[in-house]
């Protein structure tokens, strides 16, 4: 298989190896020769592309620290006890809507105010 150690030394990125891989083996499977080598090679490669996804959507980048959730809690906090103030709970209309709402998420996730 010095073709595939070829491909595998000259390409860097694993989708061009996993696709070059691909095309190998559809010319496997249209000469009807059977090639676990090249089968679990391209296994291999979508495991690892898989894994590289995976770790760009777990960037910690991305990630708040438990002082800014616990000041975005708050905030809504001092906004549900606003709302509940200085709303009239006469009518409805969207400020009561909304705070119903708030009102609902804290009492959810057990952040109620009273």
């Amino acid at each position: 298989m010095k073709l595939l150690k070829f491909i595998e030394t000259k390409y860097d990125k694993l989708t061009t190896i996993k696709n070059k891989l691909c095309g190998m083996l559809k010319v496997y499977n249209l000469l009807n020769l059977e090639c676990t080598l090249l089968k679990s090679k391209i296994d291999h490669y979508m495991v690892s592309l898989s894994i590289e996804e995976d770790k760009k959507k777990e960037n910690p980048i991305n990630k708040r620290t438990v002082e800014e959730a616990e000041q975005i809690v708050n905030y809504f906090k001092n906004e549900l006890k606003t709302m509940d103030e200085e709303l009239s709970f006469d009518t409805w209309d969207k400020n009561v809507e909304l705070y119903v709402i708030l009102k609902y998420i804290f009492d959810l996730w057990g952040c109620a105010t009273k």
